[in-house]
């Protein structure tokens, strides 16, 4: 079934993505809390990494 208009699926999370969106990283809108640990390295790409490209990242 294809994605609405503006949104992504992303494990049990829908994303919003259109322009006006807000997006934090580190931040769970549904239960309204902050991750506490450190995020040290966050890529956004405009689209989905194959599998390979994630095995690369994973292992550099």
């Amino acid at each position: 079934m294809p994605e609405p208009a503006g949104s992504l699926t992303c494990g049990p999370q829908t994303i919003n993505t259109m322009p006006q969106a807000h997006f934090r990283v580190g931040y769970d809108f549904s239960t309204q809390t902050f991750f506490t640990g450190l995020v040290d390295d966050v890529r956004l790409y405009d689209r989905a990494l194959s599998a390979d490209e994630i095995q690369a990242l994973a292992n550099p």
